[in-house]
């Protein structure tokens, strides 16, 4: 009988030059998708479509094709382009009312400030969720509801997103050089991770 041969090394998951690829589709994917962001119509499309590409990034593919993420924009702008616009409204808003209430003495001022930061977490919660409402309903009046019920169906990890593109938004301002053009892929990994890492995982399945 021939002897024992000796079991085959498994390869390891990741080798380095994956872990390369793997970086440099997301700084293609974050500087393209700040590039969306300029235009604020295509703020929210284009963040679909980032996690569109974001869900079928391994370390082993090819490339980020940014035609195909333009594509998906452009796929998604009728029912996501107003909500770059609404949310940078929403977002002015909540600085002036936070502003206006600091300047009112207690306890009235500080009952409004409380509102004030409910009301705007709501709003940053669907938000935030809204790309990932986007790409799963088919109408813009779906969206909002789509995205209320993510949130709702997964409250803790819902929270520990916003917390986390929270601390990204502070990271980037404090670091712009390098925070800026990390900020788009943080973004998107933290909705991806949060909420779209696959059907079976999703909170409205």
């Amino acid at each position: 009988m021939s002897p024992d041969l000796p079991a085959p090394t498994p390869r390891p998951r990741y080798t380095l030059f994956g872990v390369l690829n793997f970086a440099g589709n997301l700084l293609t994917l974050s500087i393209c998708l700040l590039i969306l962001w300029l235009g604020l119509l295509t703020a929210a499309p284009g963040s679909a479509a980032a996690l569109d590409a974001r869900k079928r990034m391994t370390p082993d593919d090819p490339p980020v094709s940014v035609r195909a993420l333009f594509a998906d924009t452009g796929r998604y702008f009728r029912r996501l382009w107003m909500f770059g616009p609404l949310m940078t409204i929403l977002g002015v808003g909540t600085w002036i009312a936070l502003a206006f209430w600091l300047t009112i003495p207690a306890p009235a001022g500080l009952i409004m400030v409380a509102v004030t930061l409910v009301v705007g977490t709501v709003v940053s919660l669907l938000g935030l969720a809204a790309p990932t409402s986007g790409r799963r309903v088919e109408r813009a009046g779906q969206v909002v509801r789509q995205a209320a019920r993510i949130v709702a169906l997964a409250p803790g990890r819902s929270i520990l997103a916003l917390m986390a593109a929270a601390a990204a938004v502070v990271l980037s301002v404090q670091f712009p050089a390098v925070g800026l053009v990390a900020l788009g892929a943080a973004l998107t990994e933290i909705a991806y991770r949060a909420w779209g890492r696959s059907d079976s995982e999703s909170p409205t399945r």
